[in-house]
């Protein structure tokens, strides 16, 4: 379906979304966990969620409530992140707003086999393999017949879509008709990959229609067998048997349209390409838990390259890049299965100048050359180095690490800076007062010298506690820590699994996924802070608290697992539960054995200094 959309000129592509069987469902989902999965659906062509999926809930104070039996990542209202959600949310809206937006980018098409059965195969499984870096697009036999012409040596279709190649699905049948069209395109300029046919998958006209098709064949690939003769020029297009894509490709001077230096694409990151009016738009993921910088090579050039994140909205312009061989090259440093459109829109004029080299200290840590440095990640730990505002020409610079840093540009101006010694990380080790809601099993609050997992408290309510609980603490920072050079985050370490910070009064957001860092530099100050966080956890916690309890309702036996077999009469009379348990469900995820989810804040809390001079 990914493919049928840009074929017939179709920009949203809906799919079920984050389907769970019961291993992976049982509320143990939240947004950072389904991220990697969202992002992967982004690149293989989805562009629109649909949730599976919301259960309607028809009691406010019984949680988490109905379910869908033992499937489903629980998207709804009695969740415990449910209004934690909505930064998780609008990621998702802005990536699905940009990816329906302009033209799909693909330089292969292939052809659907006209067999049956039929179906297409996974990409790793194609025949022949398209080369990493290439997107594809399945064209079915009746939309190459009905609506392909031939502009510029490439296959385009009505709905706008256009191919370098046109690949034949294995085997070594096709219909006449089908075959006569191919002849034409290729006649016209289109260069087609794929054995020569010798017959009809169809009796229709039989045996004519073989006869034809291997009168066609003939004509198409003349003295080319695939193996010492592997080309045949027809018209002003050719046939191609037996080369392989990328080499067919490169000869077509058509370079892969993403790549990634010393990393594979499609595994450790992968991309989606469009095209809107005026630029182009790359949708680049991390597909790695660890915060992690890539290499990355464009096929656009004569473009400022521009920094979308859809996790904040924030834009910025890129410094650091390179053009090569005709294509741009940038190093992108990502969070853990992170994500960011990379997007050309405005034509670069010759004022303008890029970083071509960054060094700290002599060795270079600007992630454009392609050997990594012995530093590693230290573009990464350095932070960024971002295009100056306000069209002075020149750059800023953000620091994690003092020394000299060069940056040296394209037009060839070196330009340096010396970041002094940064005060150490300002640790908040506590004492914490953590408080609960009511009804939730935990008391109001208790105290904690140290940040620990809940489930390490020796509370039963705190151990077993599932949903949200606020931290509160006093620190004091020190002089010199605040100057007019330096940017402060608040950085709260491990998190699990939500967090939502208070600084000073000052609400700080939802932090989703790691990093959990925000910038304090404007809000923060000398002396004495309020610092509140409150951080939510998952259900299973407390359904497996629960499960310590007697019983007050009655199971059967079902084959996947045990389901309610009728609303206690408790319930039906809106009492509360005589065994005092918290929750209530339909189905039965969790047993009194299962092992507790680490949850809370686990730090450690810190306030970092990074030094930005111009």
């Amino acid at each position: 379906m990914a493919s049928s959309a840009p074929v017939y000129g179709h920009p949203v592509v809906a799919a079920e979304s984050f389907t769970a069987v019961p291993d992976n469902a049982r509320w143990q989902n939240h947004p950072y966990r389904l991220k990697p999965l969202g992002d992967l659906a982004f690149t293989q062509g989805v562009n629109h969620f649909v949730f599976h999926r919301y259960s309607a809930q028809p009691w406010v104070d019984r949680k988490p409530g109905m379910t869908m039996g033992p499937w489903g990542i629980h998207m709804e209202r009695t969740n415990t992140w449910w209004e934690q959600s909505s930064a998780w949310l609008a990621y998702l809206a802005r990536c699905q707003s940009v990816l329906q937006s302009g033209q799909f980018i693909a330089d292969v098409a292939y052809l659907g086999s006209e067999n049956s059965p039929n179906s297409f195969p996974k990409r790793e499984e194609m025949d022949p393999v398209i080369p990493p870096g290439y997107d594809f697009d399945e064209l079915p036999p009746e939309a190459l017949l009905k609506q392909a012409s031939v502009r510029d040596g490439r296959l385009v279709l009505e709905s706008g879509m256009s191919y370098r190649i046109l690949v034949l699905p294995p085997g070594r049948t096709i219909r006449p008709d089908l075959l006569r069209k191919i002849r034409d395109l290729v006649a016209a300029g289109a260069t087609v990959v794929g054995p020569r046919p010798t017959m009809s998958p169809s009796l229709a006209d039989y045996p004519h229609c073989d006869d034809e098709v291997q009168q066609l064949g003939a004509e198409l690939w003349g003295e080319c067998d695939g193996v010492a003769i592997m080309e045949n020029q027809f018209g002003k297009g050719h046939i191609v048997w037996g080369i392989p894509l990328a080499q067919v490709l490169e000869g077509l001077e058509t370079p892969p349209d993403f790549a990634c230096h010393d990393t594979a694409v499609g595994d450790d990151i992968r991309y989606i390409h469009r095209w809107v009016e005026g630029g182009e738009i790359y949708f680049v993921a991390s597909g790695v838990p660890q915060a992690r910088r890539f290499l990355c090579t464009f096929r656009s050039k004569g473009k400022l390259p521009e920094l979308w994140w859809p996790d904040t909205g924030r834009t910025e312009p890129v410094a650091v890049y390179n053009e090569r061989e005709g294509r741009t090259v940038i190093p992108l440093s990502l969070d853990p299965y992170g994500s960011v459109f990379v997007v050309f829109r405005s034509d670069a004029s010759p004022d303008m100048d890029r970083v071509i080299s960054l060094r700290r200290n002599g060795m270079e840590i600007s992630g454009l050359a392609l050997k990594p440095a012995p530093e590693t990640q230290l573009l990464y730990e350095c932070g960024a180095v971002h295009a100056c505002p306000g069209g002075r020409g020149g750059f800023d610079i953000e620091v994690a690490q003092p020394g000299t840093y060069e940056l040296k540009t394209a037009a060839g101006h070196l330009l340096k800076a010396q970041i002094q010694a940064l005060a150490n990380p300002v640790e908040i080790g506590g004492p914490w007062e953590l408080r609960f809601p009511t009804g939730g099993g935990a008391p109001e609050s208790v105290i904690l010298e140290s940040l620990i997992s809940w489930t390490d408290h020796p509370n039963p309510g705190v151990k077993y506690f599932s949903g949200t609980a606020t931290y509160r603490c006093q620190f004091t920072l020190p002089t010199g820590i605040v100057a007019q050079d330096h940017r402060l985050y608040l950085d709260l370490g491990r998190v699990s699994v939500i967090a939502q910070a208070k600084l000073n009064g000052r609400d700080l957001g939802i932090l989703w996924k790691p990093p959990f860092s925000t910038e304090v530099t404007e809000i923060v100050h000398v002396g004495t802070n309020d610092l509140e966080i409150s951080v939510v956890n998952l259900w299973p916690n407390r359904l497996i608290g629960d499960e310590q309890l007697p019983s007050d309702r009655e199971w059967t036996h079902h084959e996947w697992g045990e389901v309610l077999a009728r609303y206690p009469q408790w319930l039906l009379e809106n009492k509360p539960s005589p065994a005092r348990r918290i929750t209530f469900t339909t189905w039965k995820h969790w047993t009194k054995d299962d092992p507790l989810m680490e949850s809370g804040l686990l730090g450690p809390v810190r306030i970092i200094v990074h030094a930005r001079v111009a």
